[in-house]
């Protein structure tokens, strides 16, 4: 017996290795953002202002990317606001709830406790869950 236990231990680990496990699928969504900071009521105010006003140049067909490096406040302005795929549990909670919940390649406005995001989610899928 104590010769077949490394064999054992052996096979699982093969076939494991060869045979991963599939987990099943996680909604993910495509998005870009323009975030404008805010942490005080008045900034909040005025952010809510520039976001409708991004939202009005999208509308008169403006580039997103163009409008995040004018308007964005974060990293992301110089990608024009590329946020890449990403699961739920990857963004604070209204961010992402407003992503999942989104029309795709129509923008909209979240409030989070980093200012005002103008979101546009651009695509949707299911990818393996890590």
């Amino acid at each position: 017996m104590k010769l077949l236990a490394p064999f054992f231990i052996v096979l699982i680990l093969a076939t494991s290795c060869a045979n991963p496990v599939t987990e099943h699928p996680c909604p993910a969504v495509e998005a870009s953002h323009i975030l404008t900071k805010a942490s005080t009521p008045e900034e909040f105010e005025n952010a809510q202002d520039t976001a409708e006003v991004i939202i009005a140049k999208l509308q008169q067909g403006k580039s997103f990317a163009d409008l995040a490096l004018q308007y964005g406040s974060d990293g992301t302005k110089t990608k024009g606001g590329y946020l890449d795929w990403f699961t739920r549990g990857m963004m604070v909670q209204p961010f992402e709830d407003s992503c999942f919940n989104a029309t795709i390649n129509k923008p909209l406005i979240v409030k989070t406790q980093f200012g005002v995001h103008v979101v546009n989610v651009t695509g949707k899928k299911e990818i393996p869950c890590n």
